[in-house]
């Protein structure tokens, strides 16, 4: 009767483990397939700085010479809002979205 009870107890543990080990690689499985799908969206879901859209552009409040000079939806103006300026400086220019 003990060695009966033994066996059962064995034979379910090893079960246990079976059945853990399956699960383990069928996650792994998953995991791969999403990453797979992941990259198939051709990165959407990356991660970008956002208003910057060429090399050494001027950001908020920076010096300027002309539109051309500001990071995106960023304009040169003339206007002297803040106070501490006496030149033209970047400053939104109203518009959303890339351009």
């Amino acid at each position: 009767m003990k060695t009966l009870v033994l066996v059962a107890v064995l034979g379910l543990a090893s079960l246990y483990l079976l059945s853990y080990a399956s699960e383990v690689q069928q996650i792994s499985r998953d995991e791969e397939d999403f990453r797979a799908l992941m990259a198939s969206f051709g990165g959407i879901f990356d991660t970008e700085e956002r208003g910057v859209d060429k090399e050494g552009c001027r950001k908020m409040f920076g010096d300027c010479w002309g539109d051309g000079d500001c990071c995106l939806h960023l304009g040169c103006k003339t206007r002297k809002l803040p106070p501490w300026t006496d030149k033209p400086y970047c400053a939104w220019d109203w518009t959303f979205g890339r351009k």
